[in-house]
């Protein structure tokens, strides 16, 4: 389970990150980053 948090941080620290260099990138992307993190771990939701 740890590895889903980590995933969803690495996602969403990597998407604020590109928020403040491109101010374009919107806070809706953030949030959709974050659950583009937790697509990998769709398996422990499932089983």
């Amino acid at each position: 389970m740890p590895y889903a948090v980590t995933h969803v941080l690495v996602a969403i620290i990597v998407a604020e990150l590109l928020r403040d260099y491109w101010k374009k990138f919107n806070l809706h992307y953030v949030l959709i980053a974050g659950i583009g993190g937790l697509l990998p771990d769709i398996d422990i939701i499932v089983f």
